[in-house]
């Protein structure tokens, strides 16, 4: 929530968006993450990924720190992750390539879900700024989520898109959520997601 404050104060008291509104969100948010560990010294330890997304002229720009995904899905029915993982999984998806380890081994299992970078109110190591935009002429809706989505796979997160694309995204968000629930995995992620219908503009959230 204070990340979530911080870039609504950002975004409500710049005058146009462009490419430092983008930049400001993020610093502010971290900024605002180490003012609350100075404050409380219990919240040691605290810190969250970040997407931050705009839309301006018909393109798309954004800044995120972190796994939480940001998908397009286009109007052939194919998805495509636009911004950076800033898990562990892509470092460990190369060594699988290489043969030196499998996604069964033990290493893989334990690491994957690591984070490379966060807002812990630290300097920021790692983060994924576009500021030249993507058009979406060619797209149909947006999906911003937290890493819970990604208890399904990509290509069920598509064939769900796929499925329901005539529905609209309040109908999308919903059965993206309930197919995360039928999972019943342990320790699920917080699963969190805003559906954005690029025909209409509407906006759908759900926990």
């Amino acid at each position: 929530q204070t990340a979530i404050d911080s870039v609504k104060l950002v975004v409500e008291s710049c005058e146009t968006l462009d490419d430092r509104t983008l930049f400001d969100c993020l610093a502010a948010a971290n900024l605002n993450i180490a003012e609350c560990l100075k404050v409380d010294p219990t919240l040691e330890g605290m810190g969250t990924t970040l997407v931050v997304l705009t839309i301006v002229d018909g393109h798309v720009f954004w800044v995120s720190v972190g796994d939480s995904p940001l998908l397009l899905f286009d109007k052939h029915h194919e998805l495509h992750l636009l911004n950076e993982d800033h898990s562990m999984r892509p470092v460990l998806d190369k060594l699988v390539e290489s043969g030196v380890m499998t996604k069964q081994s033990p290493e893989y299992q334990k690491k994957v879900n690591q984070l490379r970078s966060a807002l812990t109110g630290e300097k920021i190591e790692i983060y994924d700024l576009n500021t030249i935009g993507v058009p979406l002429a060619e797209y149909r809706y947006i999906v911003l989520a937290s890493d819970g989505l990604d208890t399904l796979s990509r290509d069920e997160v598509r064939k769900i898109l796929s499925e329901f694309d005539n529905k609209g995204a309040k109908e999308i968000a919903s059965e993206l959520v309930t197919a995360v629930d039928g999972k019943r995995a342990s320790k699920q992620d917080n699963t969190t997601l805003i559906v954005i219908d690029l025909l209409t503009y509407q906006t759908s959230y759900y926990e």
